[in-house]
């Protein structure tokens, strides 16, 4: 989670204004580059993390809907606190 917040911080959220772009010597970074590299990476761990969580689904008395916005909960939080700790 931690790198799509940097992708999007320094692309798209950047552009608009919302954030600013980590300084480098290059100018000619393009996302399509950062995505080519990070987007196959992203796309396992969420593939892998919603295959960990459905047999643990199942076994919860939790309904579903409130099982995985609790479970999206859990995984978001260290990405928050790294957000929010980095310098």
């Amino acid at each position: 989670m931690l790198m799509l917040w940097i992708l999007l911080s320094n692309w798209p959220l950047a552009d608009m204004g919302l954030t600013t772009r980590i300084p480098n010597n290059e100018q000619d970074d393009s996302p399509n580059a950062a995505l080519l590299f990070f987007g196959p990476m992203i796309t396992a761990s969420a593939v892998l993390w919603w295959i960990a969580n459905r047999p643990l689904a199942r076994r919860t008395q939790l309904t579903a809907p409130r099982y995985w916005l609790l479970s999206l909960t859990c995984a978001l939080i260290p990405t928050v606190v790294a957000i929010t700790v980095w310098p």
